[in-house]
């Protein structure tokens, strides 16, 4: 639990306390994926079938980015995802 320290207790019993795969046939709300191929923490074949169960869910695969989106060309990039997916689902 050491790597947890810095969240919120509430986060970390969340998710101790629900399996991800059952959670994500729950999910209704327009959803979007971001992941890099680079990614430390999430790899891209988790983000697909992660993204397979939730119904209406994009994903969007970063070529070079990792977890954190470092780079400032895959943060921006990210953000103006982040943004148009949001405009198109109001």
């Amino acid at each position: 639990m050491e790597k947890f320290r810095d969240l919120k207790y509430s986060f970390v019993e969340d998710f101790k306390n629900n399996n991800t795969w059952e959670v994500g046939g729950k999910i209704k709300a327009p959803t979007i994926i971001l992941v890099g191929d680079r990614d430390e923490n999430v790899t891209i074949k988790e983000a697909q079938k992660f993204s397979s169960l939730v119904e209406n869910c994009k994903l969007e695969i970063f070529p070079g980015a990792d977890h954190y989106f470092s780079k400032p060309e895959d943060f921006q990039k990210m953000i103006q995802d982040v943004v148009d997916f949001v405009v198109s689902h109001k």
